[in-house]
């Protein structure tokens, strides 16, 4: 067993398998991410943000923002978060390819690129040019069927 360990390190497999996935104009665009984070605010403000009178609602100043860094960001996911108003919904899951520990699923409703930054060099990173990461918002986080509400 030690020995299967040692010859997966060695062939330079990730123990740790993330994925963004993408379901977009009948295509699905899949995206190996090297790191996923993910941070939820709730604020408490005394005056609202904006009112949203369509709804009847008034908005604070909560969000759901993700961050993630891609191991190569592709022309078919470019496509996707080039647009202004562009919305999306995704999947990201995490597993261990050795599967001691267990598995999660993140799915991500009414997604906008936040920013994205693109960062080339001369030196090799990995099996990459360089780091490419990109910051969403989103307005629904379900982690394993777990609803977080904003």
């Amino acid at each position: 067993m030690a020995a299967h360990l040692a010859l997966k390190a060695q062939s330079g497999e990730q123990r740790i398998k993330i994925q963004l996935t993408i379901d977009h104009g009948g295509k699905k665009i899949v995206a190996n991410l090297n790191s996923f984070s993910s941070a939820l605010t709730r604020t408490e403000a005394e005056a609202p943000l904006k009112a949203d009178t369509a709804k009847n609602k008034v908005i604070y100043g909560s969000g759901i923002y993700l961050n993630m860094d891609l191991s190569i960001l592709n022309d078919d996911l470019l496509r996707v978060l080039a647009k202004k108003d562009a919305k999306f919904n995704a999947t990201v899951t995490i597993n261990d390819t050795y599967g001691k520990l267990p598995g999660k699923t993140i799915l991500i409703k009414n997604a906008s690129l936040y920013s994205l930054s693109d960062q080339h060099s001369t030196s090799v990173y990995g099996d990459g040019y360089g780091s490419t990461m990109i910051a969403i918002n989103c307005d629904q986080l379900i982690v394993n069927g777990i609803s977080l509400e904003r």
